[in-house]
This record gives C-alpha cells, sequence and structure tokens, in this order.
C-alpha cells in the first residue's frame, strides 16, 4: 500500500503490525528520515536511534557537510533531494531539523506521504504558514511533534514542581532575560533573514515561550513588544552548515570583503499575556539580544507571593535559587543536571513522541498547535507599532 493512502488505512496497517510482530513488547518497527544536516539534524538523528527508531536515511543541502554527519553517525544513504528520498523511502517518521524558510513545503510533502513529523522550531516564519502545517497534519491523521525541547531540562522541571507545591504562592509574574554576547563579524547565514527563518525573536522566544507556559501551567494568549536589527549589514564568509562552527570573520577579511544586508532582528523584547488554570492572567517579559552582555548570565526568573525562582544559563539551565518574600537572602536550589542538557531535550521529545506512534502515549508533548501558538503570538510582537508619548510645549 503506498504511503500517501488514507491515514485512516495507515491505522489499520500500523494495528495489525503491532498484533503481529509486537506483541511481545508492544512497540512496532519505526523508520525514519532526517532532513537537515545541521546541529539539529545530528540531534534528532541520535535521538530517533535512541528511541527505537530506524533512521533509514539523512539529507542534506551540500554533499560535503552532508556526507561527513552520515558518516560520523553510521548512517549510510545520504540524500540531496529530499522529495526524491520521501517518495522512494516511505519513512514513518519525518524529522525537519533545517531553518524555517522551508519547512510548511516540507510538512505538507511529508503529512501526504502519510509520515508522522516532528519539525524544529520556530514551526513556520508567520502565524498563517504554521497554521497551514498544522491544518496538513491534521488533515493527513498523522502524528506531529514540535521542537520545543527546553522545556525538558531538569532546572525548570524542578521549578514547576516547586511552584506546584506552592512553594512561592500565587503566581505573579515570570521574565526570561537572554543576552548571547555573539561577536559582531559573524559571517551572513540564514539567521540575518527574515525570509530564511532567522533573527533572534523567531529563534529564542520559542524557547522562552515553551518554558513560560510549562512552569507556569498556563497558555499564551496575547503579546506585545518591538524588535530591532541592530546591525543593517553583515561580512560574508564561508557557508554556515553547523552552529557549533559558526565562528567570527578575521577583521581584515571583513574590511576587505563582501557584506550583504541583514534584515532579521538581533535583539527582541516582548510581553506576554498567560492565563493561568481558572482564568486568572499574569504577564511574562522575555528580552532576547544577540550582540551584548551583562554582569549576569541568562535567566528565568518565576516570582509568586511567597518567593521567587531564579534559573540561570538560560535557556538549559546550571543552577536554581530560591528566595522567600520575607528574606533578603537567596538560597541555591538542587537539581541533577544533564551532561548535555541540548541532546538531551532532543531524546525526551522524540521519546515522548515515538512512544505515541507506538499507542503508548506517557504524557504530554509539545506539538504543531504549540509551534502555530508561538507563531502567531510572535506576529503579535511584529504588528506592534510603538509611538513616542507627546511631549510638552
Amino acid at each position: 500500500m503506498s504511503r500517501s493512502a488514507s491515514a485512516g488505512s495507515n491505522e489499520v496497517v500500523r494495528s495489525l503490525w503491532m498484533k503481529c510482530h509486537g506483541a511481545a513488547t508492544g512497540m512496532v518497527e519505526v523508520r525514519g528520515m532526517v532532513i537537515g544536516t545541521g546541529w539539529a539534524g545530528e540531534g534528532y538523528a541520535t535521538a530517533l536511534r535512541r528511541s527505537g527508531v530506524d533512521v533509514v536515511a539523512l539529507c542534506g543541502r551540500s554533499p560535503e557537510p552532508a556526507r561527513a554527519v552520515g558518516a560520523r553517525l553510521g548512517i549510510d544513504d545520504v540524500r540531496l533531494d529530499w522529495r526524491a528520498a520521501l517518495d522512494e523511502l516511505e519513512p514513518d517518521v519525518v524529522a525537519i531539523t533545517t531553518p524555517a524558510g522551508p519547512h510548511r513545503e516540507m510538512v505538507e510533502h511529508a503529512a501526504r506521504r502519510g509520515a508522522h513529523v516532528v519539525c524544529e522550531k520556530p514551526l513556520g516564519r508567520s502565524g498563517p504558514e504554521a497554521r497551514r502545517m498544522l491544518d496538513a497534519v491534521e488533515g493527513a491523521g498523522v502524528r506531529h511533534a514540535y521542537g520545543g525541547t527546553s522545556r525538558y531540562t531538569p532546572g525548570l522541571v524542578k521549578a514547576r514542581d516547586l511552584v506546584i507545591e506552592d512553594a512561592i504562592g500565587e503566581l505573579r509574574e515570570i521574565e526570561v532575560v537572554v543576552h548571547m554576547n555573539l561577536p559582531p563579524l559573524l559571517p551572513y547565514c540564514w539567521v540575518h533573514s527574515l525570509e530564511a527563518g532567522g533573527g533572534m525573536l523567531m529563534n529564542g522566544m520559542p524557547h522562552g515561550l515553551v518554558q513560560a507556559e510549562y512552569v507556569s501551567g498556563g497558555k499564551a494568549v496575547w503579546a506585545i513588544g518591538h524588535t530591532d536589527v541592530v546591525v543593517d549589514r553583515v561580512p560574508v564568509g564561508p557557508p554556515v552548515h553547523d552552529f557549533r562552527l559558526w565562528t567570527p570573520i578575521d577583521p581584515d577579511e571583513a574590511a576587505h570583503g563582501p557584506w550583504r544586508e541583514n534584515d532579521a532582528d538581533m535583539t527582541a523584547t516582548a510581553v506576554i499575556g498567560i492565563e493561568l488554570p481558572g482564568g486568572r492572567m499574569i504577564t511574562a517579559l522575555f528580552h532576547l539580544a544577540a550582540f551584548t552582555a551583562t554582569r549576569h548570565v541568562g535567566y528565568l526568573a518565576v516570582h509568586g507571593t511567597k518567593g521567587s525562582i531564579q534559573l540561570d544559563d538560560a535557556p538549559w539551565f546550571s543552577r536554581m535559587s530560591y528566595r522567600s518574600a520575607a528574606s533578603d537572602q537567596w538560597t541555591e536550589v538542587p537539581f541533577t543536571a544533564e551532561e548535555n542538557p541540548i541532546q538531551s531535550g532532543w531524546d525526551h521529545l522524540i521519546k515522548d513522541f515515538a512512544a505515541d506512534i507506538n499507542g503508548h502515549r506517557t504524557g504530554s508533548y509539545p506539538t504543531f498547535t504549540d509551534g502555530w501558538r508561538a507563531n502567531e503570538l510572535m506576529d503579535q510582537v511584529r504588528a506592534s507599532r510603538p509611538t513616542a508619548a507627546h511631549q510638552p510645549a
């Protein structure tokens, strides 16, 4: 049967396979394909394998980097045409790990082929585009997961437990502040193009948003804010295939080399309204800056009537502190940090996603609905038009 058959037929086939071949373990043999060969592509491929998915192919856009990643991961089938690979291999699961520019086309094609889809954040470049992607997977009847992986970091899980235990009382507000202190002469790449899915807002706020919602138990419902490109032009250097290798250009080379226009925001500030269970509203402040540094590291803080919790080293967190409203002293709260929290985030998401595909869902995980809502909120931030206050004559 073709994978482009109806979703109902897919579920029947999957159910029969489980009955005949997976009775002992309740697990179905699942074949996966990864589109994108950067850091996230490697991370999702590793996570899929750790969850028992057979990664049958890896798809990239540049031959040498793609094949190098394939060799490092032991994936022999490395393709440069993701459409042809989808049509030929008919995988059960597709992980889309590219920048946001081609996400919609990839999601729609994978859904038409009957594949379950996990897509890295941001889901789309706008709310309407993300909505089309959500409609595509829902219409096809396939499972869908969204790369809000930082909600799994142990520090955040511990903070949520403290909130549930009423350690800080009734919630009042949340802050997420990140200063990345990036060198200004980083070479041009998709991060500098809104059309490609770049910018601090689209790539930083999804982390803070999924974390703020998780720790509060609420849902973000409105947003206002401001973004700024900061730099109009950036130097051109070697292509960037993996952000772990994104290094600045020598100042002399930059001075005499080509430059390209940057239209993506390098700072973003937003205030988000979060509706808590029961209907009460709180606000969350997000500030994301690419080039600036502060005395203190990036953090997420949760404030309540009885005290505050602060998590340092956002968005993955290495330290947590608690302050009672009745004291000026901060007390460190121990938790077990993971050695590689970024990979662990991918691992946790895919573990939950794969279990759901196999009919053994153990809890909630971020889906395209969350990705679509994030895009809608980011659209609201971009649509904000601050005006100068009238000054007395």
